[in-house]
């Protein structure tokens, strides 16, 4: 299933210091910062990561699925495609700057 589709049937935010985000919300914020203030996508994959490890596996036989580790995972899913999406966008708009600058010369 579609990452986004299953976020919004399961209703997911995205808790920060700041309050709750949506997935929506995510794509306006950005990728880092070093304002104390502000929210990043960082910041909130590194709070998904650090919950996360909090999950060990303690029976190797019969593993079990935790619910909130499962929606954990997708949580941290939707922050890497936003941030590697971004990461996409800023290369895209230097390259025709590149592609500009030769032409005029």
């Amino acid at each position: 299933m579609n990452i986004y589709k299953e976020a919004a049937k399961k209703k997911i935010r995205f808790s920060t210091k700041k309050g709750l985000l949506t997935v929506e919300d995510l794509f306006d914020l950005p990728m880092s910062t070093t304002v104390a203030t502000r929210v990043s996508l960082n910041d909130i994959g590194v709070e998904i990561a650090k919950a996360l490890k909090n999950y060990e596996v303690l029976d190797f036989i019969e593993a079990k699925t935790d619910p909130a580790q499962e929606l954990l995972k997708l949580k941290l899913e939707i922050i890497k495609d936003i941030i590697q999406d971004k990461k996409e966008e800023g290369i895209r708009p230097r390259r025709k700057q590149r592609k500009s600058v030769r032409r005029n010369w």
